[in-house]
C-alpha cells in the first residue's frame, strides 16, 4: 500500500516537472521565432533601402510596387534589371 501511495506522488512530481518543462521550452521556442521575425524584418527593411539607393545611382533606376527594382541594362531603356524584395511590414 505504501509503494503505490509513493509511486503515485513520484509520478505526480513526474507530471509535474514534465509540465514546466514543456512551458518553458514552449516559451524559449517562442521568444526564438520572435526574434527571428524581428531580423527578418530588419532584412527586409535594409534591403529596401538599398534598393532604393541603387535607383538613386543609375539614370532611370526606379523602386515601383511591389518593391521592384528596376536599372536599366545596357541598351535598354524601358526594361531591365528587376529585384524583387519582400515587403517590410
Amino acid at each position: 500500500m505504501q509503494t503505490l501511495a509513493v509511486l503515485g506522488q513520484l509520478e505526480m512530481q513526474t507530471l509535474a516537472v514534465l509540465g514546466q518543462l514543456a512551458m518553458q521550452t514552449l516559451a524559449v521556442l517562442g521568444r526564438l521565432v520572435m526574434q527571428g521575425l524581428a531580423v527578418l524584418r530588419q532584412l527586409a527593411m535594409q534591403t529596401l533601402v538599398v534598393m532604393e539607393q541603387l535607383a538613386l545611382l543609375y539614370p532611370g533606376g526606379s523602386v515601383d510596387e511591389p518593391n521592384q527594382l528596376r536599372l536599366p541594362t545596357l541598351g535598354q531603356q524601358a526594361t531591365g534589371l528587376r529585384i524583387t524584395a519582400a515587403a517590410a511590414s
